[in-house]
Formats: structure tokens, sequence, C-alpha cells
């Protein structure tokens, strides 16, 4: 009888609370992708782990302009070369069980080609843009991904995007 009564209990509990939302800030005028980050000023800040001692430390900013998205991060890379390499993670988690993300992979020359699995069909990333500057104190990457290089997105309620890095 105690196990029936523990099922009843488990089925009755609240939903967890969602979390809110943080708006992308929308840009007056179109950024040039140059990877000088002076036109994304008004760009959202993104919130990222603080980086250990044997990680590179990032910086992230999210914009739209129209039906773009345009990203910067920065990477404290002093020692930047062909090897190393920027992964962007692009999924809309209200757009169901059968939709899935796309990974952009970004180097030294701009946009790389991305796995099979994970990677965006061959026309949404050839629409997507790319500029890396490198210098001596880091790199930055510019990144714009039209609204038809994005993931399938829901129809429905706000739309949220989650966006992931790993440098």
């Amino acid at each position: 009888m105690i196990p029936g009564l523990l099922l009843l209990v488990s089925l009755s509990a609240p939903p967890p609370a969602e979390k809110p939302i943080k708006p992308i800030p929308v840009l007056a005028k179109e950024p040039r992708l140059d990877g000088v980050l002076k036109d994304l000023t008004g760009a959202v800040e993104l919130k990222l782990p603080k980086a250990s001692k044997d990680t590179t430390a990032l910086t992230a900013k999210a914009a739209f302009h129209k039906d773009t998205l345009y990203l910067s991060v920065f990477a404290a890379d002093d020692a930047f070369n062909e090897h190393d390499q920027l992964e962007v993670t692009l999924f809309f988690p209200e757009s169901g069980t059968t939709s899935r993300g796309f990974v952009y992979r970004y180097g030294k020359e701009g946009v790389r080609t991305p796995s099979v699995e994970a990677g965006p069909p061959e026309f949404a990333r050839k629409l997507t843009g790319a500029a890396v500057k490198d210098d001596d104190k880091g790199v930055t990457f510019e990144l714009a991904f039209p609204g038809r290089s994005l993931p399938r997105f829901q129809a429905f309620k706000q739309l949220a995007v989650s966006i992931c890095f790993e440098y």
C-alpha cells in the first residue's frame, strides 16, 4: 500500500519553474564582419563559466539585426594556431524531440567543414558569415547566422535559443 501512496505523491509534485528568457537586443544597423567589434555595441554579453588555469578564457556577445543572429567570441589565446577551433552549437529547446541543433566550426581560416553527424546542411553553412582576427591579446570571432541557417525552431511560445561555445 505504501508504494502506491509514494507514486501518488510523486505525480502531484509541481513541475520545475521555467527559467526566464533573457532577450537578445536588436541592432540599429547591420554590423560588418571584419573582426572589429565596435559595430556590435549594444549586444548582450552572454554569461559563460569562468575559465580554470588550464582553459582559455572566453567572452561572448549576441545581438540581432533584421533576421540575422550576430555572435562575437573573444578567446584570450596568445598562441592561436591552425589547430585551434571554436565550435558554436545553436539549438532551440522548445522545438520538439525531432529537432536537432547545429554545430558550426571556425578556425584561423574562418568557417570549417562541420561533422556529418552534428553539422548543419550544406546550404545553411554557406549562408553564414565569419571573420577571424588574431592579435597579441587573443583571437576574435565575429559570426553571422541568417534565419535560414538556424536549426528548426518552434512556431509558438517565445523563441528561446541555446548557444553553446567550445574552444
